[in-house]
């Protein structure tokens, strides 16, 4: 478990939420 994957997943998250909108 480290820092950075855990970054690029919530990243990832939050831009397939807020992909549709734009």
């Amino acid at each position: 478990m480290d820092w950075f994957g855990a970054a690029i997943t919530l990243v990832g998250v939050l831009v397939m939420m807020y992909a549709p909108r734009i």
